[in-house]
Formats: C-alpha cells, structure tokens, sequence
C-alpha cells in the first residue's frame, strides 16, 4: 500500500492588532485632514497640526471618509484622501515590540 499523506495544515494565529498608524507625506494631506477633522469631529474643539498627533487614527479616518462622501470635494481631493486611507497601516504585536528592540 502507497504512503499516508496528513492533510491536516496547522494553522498560524494571525498577529494581534494593538493599533493603527496614519502617516501624512505632504501638505495637502494634512490640510484636508484639518478640514474633516473640523467640519466632521462631535467635539468643539479646533483642530491644529499640533493636537492632531494625539488623535486615535480611527477616528481620523472616520472623518475623512464622511468628507470623501460629502459630496463637496473636487477630483484631486478625493484621490489625496484616497491615498492617505490607502497608507494607513494595522500595528501588530510583532511589528510593536520589534520596535523596541
């Protein structure tokens, strides 16, 4: 008789995700993010390049993505909200801690 062959594949835990980070390349970028953030956010607080590091990316995203629905943007507009959604990236355990080695 020919050979036993296990089928049974052992399957990897995918990494926890701890996070999310957003990243920001040029100046349109932020203004539009300083746009949503201060036409979509509930709180009345006004929004500035230096209290937007200390926002959840989530919610960030969020915003952005009632402004790109809104209906008021042009076409360049939408495709830099588009790439700023599109380079946002899920921290995981693995990631975090190899940073601080």
């Amino acid at each position: 008789m020919g050979k036993v062959v296990d089928i049974t594949s052992k399957s990897e835990t995918p990494p926890k995700i701890i996070g999310h980070r957003i990243s920001f390349y040029t100046d349109e970028e932020i203004d539009l993010t300083l746009i949503a953030l201060n036409t979509y956010a509930w709180d009345k607080v006004r929004y500035t390049t230096d209290n937007m590091g200390q926002l959840e990316p989530l919610f960030i995203k969020s915003c952005l993505i009632k402004l790109l629905n809104s209906g008021l943007l042009s076409y360049k507009a939408k495709t830099v909200i588009n790439s700023i959604l599109n380079n946002m990236k899920e921290i995981s355990e693995d990631e975090y801690y190899a940073q601080k080695i």
